[in-house]
């Protein structure tokens, strides 16, 4: 064999070898990658979950601060005090 042919063999078989090891930390980093994509999802989700439980929270906490400053109505009041007058003496 001629010397040039034997070293471009050489160099032929490192840029394969290099060739190999990117693709492998191609693969690497899209799995990484693929990970992240799925932990992002399920937090993202877990997120609009709490927020929707905090809203769902505070609003009940407003309704039940709302119906205790709530006064009854005017006809009710009106219909008990006769009743009371009616039936009591």
């Amino acid at each position: 064999m001629r010397p040039q042919f034997k070293g471009e063999m050489g160099e032929l078989e490192e840029l394969r070898e290099l060739k190999g090891d990117v693709e492998r930390r191609e693969k690497g980093q899209a799995a990484l990658i693929e990970t992240q994509a799925r932990r992002l999802d399920e937090l993202d989700r877990l997120y609009r979950d709490e927020a929707l439980a905090r809203k769902k929270t505070h609003n009940a906490m407003e309704d039940l601060k709302a119906g205790r400053h709530t006064a009854p109505p005017a006809r009710a009041l009106a219909c008990h005090a006769y009743h009371q007058r009616r039936f009591s003496g």
